[in-house]
Parts: structure tokens; C-alpha cells; sequence
């Protein structure tokens, strides 16, 4: 019991009987053996009260887990009957992209995403620079640029 073995005993019954004498010790043990005694009550209550709690959660999860199955199943089944074939592809406008019809990113891109290079790693977060060009506009800026 905590790590304490028969020799530390005794050094501690020595101690005790020395500091206490021997008319105090029988009282001194009484109140220690009680202090245990309520000790593993108190830890009793406790697991019994831990074990309840762990009961009710599970009975909860237990009422919750049958319904959501219900509704899984419900949902896969009716997943299976849509078939992809039955939904009609979106209509295209005939209209050629003229500038009045073309939306335009906040960044003056035409919107389309830019993929990350290894020259400009953060090409796809176009919308959140801070104004400045990209190294890929740059590089091409200054292709421009040159005498």
C-alpha cells in the first residue's frame, strides 16, 4: 500500500510510539483507522456516483443511436434511388464573354483561380494580396519593362 514496505512500517510505528507515547497511540490509531474508513466510504460514493452518471450517457446514446440509424438508412436508401442520370445538366448561355458580362475579381483577374507554382506559392489565395503583384506579374512586368 503506497509504496511502503515492511521495514518503513515499523520505523513509523517506532516514530509514533516515541512522539506520541504509549498511552496515546491506541487513540492516535483509532482516529486514523476511522479516517481510512470514511475515506474509502467517500471514494465509494463516488465511483457509485460516477458509474450512474456513465449509465445515463450511455442510455442516452442508446436512445439517440437507433433513431440516427433510422434516418441513415432512410436517407442511403432514398440516395440509391436518385440516379445521376435523371438530373438535367445545367443550360449554357450561347452568349459570347464580352466585358460588360464578364464578372471580374476583386483583384482585376477575370476570376479564374490560379493555381500555386513553385515561383508563386500563394497564387491561389488571389483575393486576400495586399495589392502588390504577384511574382508572376512581375516577372512578366519587367519582361515588358526591359529595353
Amino acid at each position: 500500500m503506497f509504496g511502503v514496505g515492511p521495514m518503513e512500517m515499523l520505523v513509523i510505528a517506532v516514530l509514533a510510539l516515541l512522539v506520541f507515547g504509549p498511552e496515546r497511540l491506541p487513540e492516535i490509531a483509532g482516529k486514523i483507522g476511522r479516517g481510512v474508513r470514511e475515506l474509502r466510504a467517500a471514494t465509494g460514493e463516488l465511483t457509485t456516483e460516477f458509474q450512474r452518471a456513465i449509465g445515463e450517457a450511455q442510455s442516452t446514446i442508446d436512445d439517440v443511436k437507433q433513431p440516427a440509424m433510422e434516418v441513415r438508412q432512410t436517407a442511403e436508401s432514398a440516395l440509391s434511388t436518385v440516379r445521376l442520370d435523371q438530373v438535367e445538366p445545367p443550360s449554357v448561355d450561347p452568349t459570347p464573354d464580352t466585358p460588360s458580362t464578364v464578372a471580374r475579381h476583386p483583384n482585376g483577374s477575370n476570376g479564374a483561380q490560379r493555381l500555386p507554382t513553385k515561383d508563386d506559392p500563394l497564387a491561389d489565395l488571389g483575393g486576400f494580396d495586399d495589392g502588390r503583384p504577384t511574382s508572376s506579374e512581375r516577372s512578366a512586368g519587367s519582361a515588358d519593362d526591359a529595353p
